[in-house]
């Protein structure tokens, strides 16, 4: 039996499962920005449907 962790926190971080209300924080916050997406597995995005997108592949592959 596997068990998946769902949530983890502690006085200063709080790492949960990727949600679609999360896309507009991501877009703004980084999935945009050259300089940050240049370090990640994925292009920069051009506008939220492609964070939205992004995000779903993300979920749908979250219990693999």
């Amino acid at each position: 039996m596997e068990i998946m962790i769902e949530h983890i926190e502690t006085e200063r971080c709080v790492l949960r499962k990727v949600s679609i209300e999360d896309a507009q924080a991501i877009f703004v916050s980084y999935a945009q920005d050259d300089e940050i997406v240049q370090y990640l597995s994925w292009s920069t995005h051009q506008s939220i449907d492609d964070t939205i997108a992004f995000m779903y592949r993300c979920i749908d592959r979250w219990g693999i």
